[in-house]
């Protein structure tokens, strides 16, 4: 009852540490993120769609466009993606599934575990972002769009997220104690192992009904966002 009770504190504070992390992840990145969204449904440089975004909302409205989708779902995302992962792993730890090396490094339980929590996180991210995409591109949305490009985001996530995991299994011995090393070296990695997948998931969510690339304009308007 002690250990169980232990794994329930151990997974409420994970979950209260993704958390954290997602509100100063919005607070410090959504401006990069607002850019890097223009320029790729855009088509224009970084400096000409910084210019046109601050422009057109002020620096403060225009570069955290986009930003109460994430403080909404992004608190609950990127909490979930590390406790379904501590979650799945204490699942498989205590199952009767048996537990492998995958080309004889990583361990079956450590990749199952990762893709349950990029999983996890999928779930809330796919409505999350394309509110998101659909806010900083200024685009015309409605609500049963919502799950637009979630098949790819749920792709992306467990590629990614069990990319992690594995990384941080196989450098823990070398990359020292410190947290910022550890988690930037391993976080960096991952994304450079699936990298393609944010430019494809920005495109499914910035494509209007019919096909039709959306292109960011300052007379662009829709209703429900300003």
């Amino acid at each position: 009852m002690a250990a169980k009770e232990h794994d329930i504190i151990d997974t409420g504070i994970t979950f209260a540490s993704g958390a954290a992390y997602g509100m100063t992840t919005v607070a410090v990145g959504q401006p990069f993120d607002t850019i890097k969204t223009v320029v790729q449904s855009s088509g224009e440089g970084t400096a000409a769609a910084t210019r046109k975004v601050i422009a057109e909302s002020g620096v403060i409205k225009g570069l955290w466009r986009g930003s109460l989708p994430l403080v909404l779902g992004g608190t609950f995302m990127r909490s979930a993606q590390f406790g379904c992962n501590d979650l799945a792993r204490d699942a498989l730890r205590d199952s009767s599934i048996p537990s492998f090396k995958i080309g004889g490094v990583v361990e079956s339980h450590i990749v199952l575990a990762g893709m349950c929590g990029g999983l996890g996180r999928a779930v809330v991210e796919g409505p999350t972002e394309f509110f998101k995409i659909r806010q900083q591109i200024v685009a015309q949305w409605s609500y049963r769009e919502a799950l637009s490009g979630l098949g790819v985001t749920m792709g992306r996530n467990t590629g990614l997220f069990s990319a992690f995991v594995v990384y941080m299994d196989l450098l823990r011995p070398y990359l020292g104690d410190s947290p910022f090393v550890y988690g930037a070296t391993c976080s960096n990695l991952a994304w450079l192992t699936v990298w393609c997948g944010p430019g494809v998931l920005t495109l499914r969510a910035a494509t209007a009904c019919g096909g039709e690339s959306s292109r960011y304009t300052p007379s662009t308007r829709r209703r429900g966002v300003d």
